[in-house]
């Protein structure tokens, strides 16, 4: 039995289908912002992948994803609620913000 690495819900689906309506569809790439305060974790961009990259076909979308990550952080499930993008994965960015070293995931330093 092949592990599913990757699940996007209709509702992500569907911003998805939104946003490339009327645009050439393009690849897209998950990767992991660890740098700032607040959005710090798994986001989703429009850009080629690269040499270390896994293809994950879902639907009719392509999405690459490094390999390392993919290992650290799958398996993933996109979703999307009313603030946007959510991100559902093993990923662990320990108990302080990665972009300032405040306790908890939503500091307010910048």
């Amino acid at each position: 039995m092949t592990k599913k690495l990757l699940e996007v819900t209709p509702a992500a689906i569907e911003r998805i289908d939104a946003f490339f309506s009327g645009r050439k569809v393009k690849p897209i790439r998950i990767y992991l912002n660890d740098a700032f305060c607040v959005s710090s974790g798994l986001h989703l961009s429009m850009e080629e992948p690269g040499e270390e990259d896994v293809e994950i076909d879902v639907g009719e979308y392509k999405y690459y994803i490094d390999r390392k990550l993919l290992d650290r952080v799958s398996p993933i499930k996109i979703d999307f609620i009313s603030t946007g993008f959510k991100f559902h994965s093993r990923i662990d960015l320990g108990p302080k913000c990665p972009g300032c070293g405040e306790e908890g995931a939503f500091c307010i330093k910048t």
